[in-house]
């Protein structure tokens, strides 16, 4: 063995003593790590069977349906069953497609895909998720501070194997990339001399914003975190995006785009506001579910596997009055947040960001788990903050497994505590805003008289 060889053993060597140092002297963090990452790992197990022989993603179906129907000229809002039989046919469409909820101009920048079947297509959006997932974990790394390869590499299988992600790649839905672009935007946001960045990356900034809000609604939301934050630059990007977004539905997709905003988006939000859907993590959904009698449909082992299950609250509350209370704590909580964000000093605007991206989660009438991806960043502003920030860093990601179990909960448990633990994935969020308020550096007079910009 040549001295290269043996001091790189050493090096090796090194670190497991110093990683068995801090399992010892942190056993609460290491014993909730190793839950977590248990049951994420073994629910991750058991979803590799969609990917094959090519990935089954229900959601990704209703983009490539949808990119489709955007170029035939035929009607997303609903998918036409004509389009459908065609695709199964022609393209080998074997999957039913999901309602799609994106605005118009989601599909209308996936018409490329339709260039290639759909088993194609399915690989091609696994294939561009993994590699975001590449760019994630790097960036992950370097919020939490943390360096090596074997690092790297662990870090990667924590992120691949977290419950949301999972779920995401399963479904094929496009959290991921939303997850992406918040650690974009944070990074910038972390740029001491912003004002000085290029505009190359103010375009990159717009492009990606439009991508954003195209897939899912509630981004809009991040915007006001730039108000909040005095980022005009950012925020003057974030109203160009939402400029040329409109321009582009205005000039291509008119007609498609006045049926979404008159006839399908209401409908959806008035299902979405009344449903007890058993996976909403919204903060209203789960006090719902806490306070209101509804029959649930959950699945076991397999997703085809549908059970009904009927939860009784331990109390029932009237509707309106839950709807009171919630909206209620809603605005305590968004005040408390803007106050914490307003007094952050300009070099914790990253991690501030981040809790105005966790806050964005609470108040939509309908969030789903996957939607859960953007917990990672602020678990990584935790982890570097030493071991009271791992500490909430670790519950959270507990808290995230606990929440893949919701079905089994409903079939296995009493109404009141399946209804209670529903809610693990809104806990998980609380936990981070918590732990990053908690853990949030303050700017003092000098530093808010001071603050750049």
């Amino acid at each position: 063995m040549n001295r290269t060889d043996s001091a790189s053993t050493q090096r090796k060597q090194i670190q497991w003593r110093t990683l068995v140092q801090q399992i010892r002297k942190r056993p609460l963090i290491a014993l909730l790590a190793a839950l977590g990452a248990a049951i994420h790992g073994g629910t991750a197990l058991l979803r590799l069977s969609t990917f094959w022989p090519y990935p089954h993603t229900v959601d990704f179906a209703s983009f490539y349906v949808g990119a489709w129907a955007t170029r035939l000229h035929t009607s997303i809002y609903p998918f036409s069953a004509d389009l459908l039989d065609l695709l199964k046919a022609e393209q080998g469409l074997t999957v039913s497609p999901a309602v799609l909820n994106s605005f118009p101009i989601w599909p209308w920048l996936l018409q490329p895909l339709t260039l290639v079947t759909f088993p194609a297509a399915a690989w091609i959006w696994l294939c561009f998720n993994l590699a975001l997932l590449v760019w994630i974990t790097g960036r992950l790394a370097q919020t939490a501070q943390l360096t090596g390869g074997w690092t790297l590499l662990v870090l990667f299988g924590v992120v691949l194997t977290f419950g949301p992600v999972m779920l995401t790649l399963t479904l094929g839905q496009s959290s991921i990339w939303l997850t992406a672009l918040s650690l974009w935007l944070g990074r910038r946001l972390a740029q001491t001399q912003l004002s000085a960045s290029s505009e190359r990356s103010t375009v990159i900034d717009i492009i990606g914003w439009i991508g954003a809000v195209s897939t899912k609604l509630f981004p809009v939301l991040w915007g006001a975190g730039f108000v909040v934050l005095q980022r005009w630059r950012s925020l003057w990007g974030a109203v160009a995006a939402a400029l040329a977004f409109v321009g582009v539905h205005l000039l291509f997709l008119r007609q498609t785009t006045l049926v979404y905003l008159t006839e399908f988006l209401p409908s959806r939000t008035q299902v979405f506001s009344t449903g007890a859907f058993v996976d909403d993590q919204s903060l209203l959904a789960w006090l719902s579910r806490m306070t209101q009698p509804a029959l649930v449909t959950v699945s076991g082992v397999s997703a085809t596997e549908q059970t009904a299950v009927i939860w009784q609250p331990a109390l029932a509350i009237p509707a309106p009055v839950v709807q009171i209370v919630g909206v209620g704590v809603l605005a305590l909580l968004g005040v408390a947040v803007i106050y914490t964000i307003r007094r952050a000093r300009p070099a914790a605007h990253e991690s501030a960001f981040y809790l105005w991206i966790l806050f964005c989660l609470l108040p939509f009438p309908h969030t789903e788990r996957y939607n859960h991806t953007l917990l990672l960043p602020g678990m990584a502003v935790l982890w570097a903050q030493g071991a009271r920030g791992q500490r909430m860093a670790a519950a959270a990601y507990f808290l995230a497994a606990l929440s893949r179990l919701t079905h089994l909960w409903a079939q296995i448990l009493p109404s009141p505590l399946a209804s209670l633990l529903s809610g693990s994935g809104l806990f998980a969020v609380c936990v981070l805003m918590w732990g990053i308020w908690r853990t949030h550096p303050r700017a003092n007079t000098q530093d808010a008289l001071t603050r750049a910009p």
